[in-house]
């Protein structure tokens, strides 16, 4: 019985003289860094200097569609961003390029259950892309609230039959612009302060 205690007690002191040598490395070895997970989804860019190619006073409000590249978009990320005079939200995707519509709106309504999307803000952009899916791509939220002059909140809308619609919520009725880009395959949206 003495012998396991003996044995006991230098395994402690073992194990102390360690960790107290390995804690007390002097100087050459910093702790490592926490990163944060990298996520699909980014609330805020820093604003930059690129102009859309469109002059903002020329944006107009009224419906807006294309055709995309003809292939499903796997949605992968949402991202939104402040820019000098507008707003950017970008949807990126796998596969290809869904086509899209939007359109200002009263509500938005969810695909298929028909309940009532809420929304900040005073006006209502709905935006719906085909064919195009989120299921088992995309891991960001169902909800971003960037807080942007003019686009305050992008809400999922439905995933359903092929149609992939959202909600964006704004302070008030803007121009918009928009279009798409390759490398990887996006859909951006840019509305004016």
């Amino acid at each position: 019985m003495r012998a396991i205690a003996r044995i006991s007690a230098l395994t402690a002191l073992g194990l102390v003289v360690t960790f107290g040598a390995a804690g007390c490395a002097g100087g050459t070895t910093s702790p490592p860094r926490a990163t944060a997970p990298k996520s699909p989804i980014t609330s805020t860019q820093p604003p930059t200097t690129a102009t859309p190619s469109a002059t903002i006073t020329s944006w107009p409000d009224t419906p807006r569609s294309g055709p995309g590249s003809g292939s499903e978009g796997f949605l992968t990320a949402v991202r939104t961003g402040l820019h000098a005079g507008y707003d950017r939200v970008v949807f990126q995707f796998g596969g290809g390029i869904p086509g899209y519509h939007a359109e200002y709106v009263t509500q938005v309504v969810h695909d298929a259950s028909g309940k009532l999307v809420p929304l900040a803000g005073r006006a209502f952009l709905h935006l719906v892309f085909q064919p195009a899916t989120a299921y088992q791509s995309y891991q960001g939220p169902a909800t971003l609230r960037p807080d942007l002059p003019t686009l305050l909140q992008v809400s999922a809308a439905g995933d359903f039959e092929g149609h992939l619609s959202f909600g964006l919520g704004l302070s008030e009725r803007a121009g918009f612009t928009i279009f798409t880009l390759t490398d990887p395959s996006r859909v951006v949206l840019d509305l004016a302060h």
